[in-house]
């Protein structure tokens, strides 16, 4: 999803941002994934022909995200541009593959 939603910035604005921001908030229940752009346009899925080679990035993330029990939005940030959110639940299983307090 990472990918994805970088590729998006990289293909609809870059002529208008030169940094892409990730944020990555862990709590003991979710995994926030932000990536912020300076392009004041929201991103819409647009519906993409079935051989196209392009044009379901925003689609997939959010599709994949509800399959997992997530949720996806965006958020207009101080800067005049915004930032795509990924939220996914988790069992709160941290790296060290111990259990989160």
């Amino acid at each position: 999803m990472l990918s994805e939603s970088c590729t998006n910035v990289v293909r609809h604005a870059a002529a208008v941002t030169d940094v892409i921001k990730v944020t990555v908030v862990l709590s003991d229940s979710v995994i926030c994934i932000g990536v912020h752009d300076g392009d004041p346009h929201f991103p819409a899925a647009m519906p993409a022909e079935a051989e196209a080679a392009h044009g379901r990035c925003l689609a997939i993330v959010c599709l994949f995200a509800e399959s997992l029990g997530g949720r996806t939005f965006v958020e207009r940030t101080p800067d005049g541009g915004k930032t795509m959110w990924v939220v996914l639940p988790h069992g709160g299983v941290r790296a060290t593959g111990t259990k989160a307090a």
